[in-house]
């Protein structure tokens, strides 16, 4: 599928302001939300990409460990250690949240003004989810997430 946003011919130049007003509006919208779905793939792709690193640093550093003599074979990595990880983690998750809160603002803003707006068309927005901004926002936080519930689960086995 192509994110690819084309524009639509400009009506003459004696159309009506609320049908101009009304197709940008909506062409706005529609950027907005394929820009935003594009966010969260790059976002969470990204996100494991780090992630999928981060383990196979850990695990190096578990072998340097044990190689040294710091820890016992099959020990886990140092908690100090383990949460450096974690932190750049969060520190993406922070990124990501933040442009895709901006995002959701925006759009919730040009929807507030179509609905607002003396709709030419007839077609109505249907109403907001809040919920999904704090999913667009929260879904980032997954990743750092599960990445402290595996240390727990790992260590209280």
């Amino acid at each position: 599928m192509s994110s690819k946003v084309t524009m639509e011919p400009l009506p003459e130049r004696h159309a009506d302001p609320r049908v101009l007003k009304e197709m940008f509006l909506r062409q706005e919208i529609r950027h907005l939300q394929e820009s935003a779905m594009s966010l969260l793939r790059w976002g969470l792709t990204v996100m494991l990409g780090v992630q999928t690193v981060i383990y196979y640093i850990r695990r190096d550093l578990v072998a340097q460990y044990v190689s040294q003599g710091r820890i016992a074979a099959g020990g886990l990595l140092p908690i100090q250690r383990y949460l450096v990880g974690t932190f750049v983690l969060v520190v993406i998750a922070c990124l990501f949240s933040r442009m895709a809160y901006a995002a959701s603002i925006r759009l919730g803003n040009y929807r507030s003004q179509l609905v607002a707006a003396d709709l030419v068309s007839g077609i109505r927005e249907l109403p907001r989810f809040p919920e999904f901004r704090y999913m667009m926002i929260g879904i980032f936080f997954v990743v750092p997430v599960l990445d402290i519930l595996v240390r727990i689960i790992v260590t209280f086995e």
